[in-house]
């Protein structure tokens, strides 16, 4: 046998690494990130290269190799805005996929680290716990047995026992037991990896926007392939000429064609997701991000997230008396030996429970002088608690007799059924509970039993009242502010405990809870039909002595009420209904990686102000989406409107290929970047949450559609008065394009002022300053003038340009405002 010191010692820091280097990281190298080539083969199949590709090919048919030229200049453009858009976010992705990978507890250089399961090495001591994935092929040396689920290796659902010397697998999942083990292979050496298995990969779902957004393209690229072939029949009727009539339809696709949404909606998401990662709130799944700005009911625990999961140990009571658990330890009294002696024999002596460890450490302080202490004593035998009897206990072997001490410890009404109290016996010592618990104290029960032989099941042993403990879980210091602000919000929330109900009323008034006084136990809810218990949900916000199957239920039917709910959990137990709720949180310091696995965010911190955090940001970044989406429908409009309107007048083409090019290297940027960075609203967490999955709003459609009609009119006005007034068509060009230029950046600065500039404020002027410069660029350089057929804008061009671009500015200012009015 191992000596468990020397075994807790683990590797070296220094040894880690050198193993780490000499054999890689432990991960199954299946499913890596796109490399640059999947990149850019992806960015050649979008919409809009493939049109720039299919016009350059018919320039070619033509004779006009100078616009092959240009055309291939802002391909090469279009493609690098794309590639690095798409760079960007798959790094994003990878970083967020390396932080929520498995953990593991491991010793070194003798302590416990918590590392990612990525950094674990050959040789690393290893502490395997219940709910944990095994994240390596691991040899067990101490603590156990284990029941561990193999399934994933050998397709049998039936759980297998693991004891000392024994090996268990990675990617296998410990439903019971704690053990030490030593790692024996990582990575592709693993069994998992010999078979080909990739543990946790699912496939990418789609968030509703994003399914939304995909239906919308689809239908939209139908109604743009029926414009452009009615728009090439038309300019072959009219021309006879079937080459330009191509061109001139291909020229229509690229204005109307909203290819950019589904790259917007992803860029936004795998931001989004970053920036909360920032908060200390990890996304396993992107599309959580959009469910997170829509969460209208919030269920939460109490232990860890609103307090912050620190037992302290604050009273004991027996029938003699009360005691005041202080700091600065006194003289501890007799009559309160036995109470905590049977404390620390209803606890583990290795626990990573914040009670247990309370209970360990006071106890070896308080009775350190005392023979109530039994280091020597083995365990022979530990009762678990299970969903109809919330109770522990341990039996320990007492040296050099015949007999087991057996301590107990649990909910006072399972110690009571254990130790057979008649109604009359129960009724003072649940009056003194009643007066702990409402004092916020959580207060759990101890009882003792003696036996020559240990039974199967704990409630056959002949257990004795003993006492009570209390413990002292305090509020973290900005769960108050957290909860006022959701409920400020328009969010419901709800708190869900295993305590008793006075307790959970202590802490729901401390933190601000609406209605503290009405509360719902888990027996409660057990006597109440479906449709009873939505009417219950509907007003009742705190929730006690709950189970796992309780948990599950009232998500099911808050689903079912049309609520969008976020549930944390951090037990294997708490899996089914975080995975039931739209928003699983699992804890990321105590919880497990079944719960994890389960959710599709995590709490790195277990804090519940960075779930309020992620909530603001979540509808940050929809109110965004919304600012681009609208951008976008606003300023495709004036481009569809230059490009189909000369044709049906019989008049000279206003926009080119090569101009429309020269937009998408302005509109893609800000519709992603630029949008993405703005902060958010003052009012976002003022407001309801949103109800419906939608693009847009209607009322935002409407002032999209009058922005971009407003524009239209006002730059096909300026091109028909300059066209009458006999200006050269070059001339007529460019100060049309000027116009539409100008107002594209007053249109984005409009669509951002309701906000204010914020973080965004480089990046706008980055935009505008870049798009001033091409725009010079444009007019002043020979080859770059003749590409666009424009000439030499003069000054007196330029004011009129400036001068129309003011108006418009004023007009959206105007429709922006009469948003407001309407709201």
């Amino acid at each position: 046998m191992n000596d468990k010191n020397s075994l807790m010692q683990g590797l070296s820091t220094e040894a880690a690494q050198k193993r780490l280097e000499r054999f890689g990281l432990n991960e199954l190298k299946l499913n890596g990130p796109r490399g640059i080539f999947r990149i850019i083969t992806g960015a050649l199949r979008e919409p809009m290269v493939l049109l720039l590709i299919g016009i350059g090919v018919i320039y070619i048919l033509i004779g006009e190799t100078e616009e092959v030229f240009s055309l291939l200049t802002f391909l090469i453009l279009i493609l690098g805005i794309t590639i690095y858009q798409e760079n960007k976010t798959e790094r994003t992705l990878q970083v967020l996929k390396e932080l929520s990978s498995p953990r593991a507890v491991v010793y070194r250089d003798g302590k416990q680290h918590r590392i990612p399961g990525q950094e674990v090495v050959p040789e690393d001591i290893v502490i395997i716990s219940e709910g944990d994935r095994v994240p390596a092929d691991i040899w067990l040396i101490d603590g156990g047995p284990l029941t561990v689920d193999e399934s994933i290796l050998s397709g049998e659902s039936a759980p297998v026992e693991k004891s000392i010397t024994k090996m268990v697998f990675s990617g296998t999942l410990v439903l019971r037991g704690q053990a030490l083990g030593r790692v024996f292979k990582t990575g592709q050496a693993t069994e998992l990896g010999k078979i080909g298995l990739s543990l946790g990969q699912e496939k990418d779902g789609s968030s509703p926007l994003q399914k939304l957004t995909r239906r919308i393209v689809t239908k939209l690229s139908v109604v743009v392939g029926i414009l452009t072939s009615i728009l090439i029949f038309f300019h072959w009727y009219s021309t006879k000429n079937l080459l330009e009539g191509i061109l001139t339809g291909l020229t229509l696709a690229m204005a109307i064609l909203p290819n950019e949404l589904p790259a917007v909606l992803l860029i936004f998401l795998a931001a989004g997701a970053w920036r909360i990662s920032s908060r200390n709130v990890l996304t396993r799944k992107i599309p959580a991000i959009e469910a997170l700005g829509s969460i209208t009911c919030l269920c939460v625990d109490k232990t860890g997230t609103l307090t912050e999961n620190k037992m302290v140990l604050r009273k004991l009571w027996t029938e003699m008396g009360s005691y005041e658990v202080r700091d600065d330890l006194q003289v501890f009294p007799e009559e309160f030996h036995e109470l905590m002696e049977f404390g620390i024999l209803a606890s583990p002596k290795e626990s990573f429970d914040p009670m247990e460890q309370s209970i360990q450490q006071k106890g070896q302080k308080l009775l350190s002088q005392t023979e109530h202490l039994h280091p020597r004593w083995s365990l022979s035998k530990e009762y678990r608690m299970t969903t109809d009897l919330l109770a522990v206990s341990y039996a320990w072997k007492v040296k050099d007799h015949l007999t087991f001490a057996v301590g107990a410890k649990g909910a006072l009404e399972a110690i009571i059924d254990l130790c057979h109290l008649q109604p009359n016996e129960a009724e003072e010592i649940n009056h003194e509970m009643i007066r702990m618990a409402s004092s916020g104290l959580r207060v759990i029960a101890v009882a003792r039993a003696h036996s020559t032989e240990l039974p199967e099941h704990q409630h056959d042993l002949d257990f004795t009242f003993v006492g009570l403990m209390g413990f002292e879980d305090p509020l973290r210091f900005d769960a108050k502010d957290a909860v006022l602000e959701c409920q400020r919000a328009g969010i419901k929330v709800m708190m869900i405990t295993g305590d008793h109900p006075e307790t959970a009323r202590s802490i729901a008034r401390q933190v601000g809870l609406s209605r503290p006084e009405l509360t719902l136990s888990g027996s409660e809810i057990e006597k109440l039909n479906d449709e009873e218990l939505k009417e219950r949900l509907k007003e009742t916000h705190i929730y006690c002595r709950m189970k796992p199957l309780d948990k599950l239920r009232i998500v099911s039917l808050l689903k079912s009420s049309m609520e969008v709910v976020a549930m944390t959990g951090d037990g294997v137990n708490d899996a089914p209904a975080l995975r039931e709720a739209q928003i699983g949180i699992a804890m990321g310091k105590r919880g497990t990686d079944v719960a994890r696995e389960a959710s599709s965010v995590v709490l790195l911190d277990d804090s519940f102000s960075s779930i309020v955090a992620g909530i603001k940001i979540g509808r940050r970044i929809f109110d965004n989406l919304q600012s681009a989406f609208s951008y976008l429908l606003a300023i495709h409009i004036p481009i569809t409107v230059l490009t189909v309107v000369p044709v049906l007048l019989k008049l000279p083409p206003i926009l080119l290929p090569v101009h429309i090019a020269f937009l998408h290297l302005i509109i893609e940027p800000a519709s992603t970047t630029l949008f993405e960075a703005l902060p958010e609203s003052p009012d976002v967490m003022k407001r309801a949450p949103r109800q419906r999955i939608r693009l847009m709003e209607r009322i935002e459609v409407i002032h999209s559609l009058m922005a971009g009609f407003a524009i239209s009119i006002l730059t096909m006005g300026i091109h028909l008065f300059n066209q009458k007034n006999g200006l050269d068509p070059k001339d007529v060009r460019g100060i049309t394009f000027a116009t539409l230029i100008f107002s594209n950046l007053f249109l984005i600065f409009i669509q951002k002022t309701h906000i204010g500039l914020g973080e965004s404020r480089k990046h706008y002027l980055f935009l505008t300053f870049g798009t001033i410069a091409l725009l010079a660029a444009m007019f002043y350089v020979p080859v770059l003038r003749n590409l666009f057929r424009v000439n030499v804008l003069h000054t007196s061009d330029i004011l009129p340009s400036i001068l129309v671009s003011l108006l418009a500015g004023l007009l959206l200012v105007l429709i922006r405002r009469s948003k407001f009015l309407a709201g």
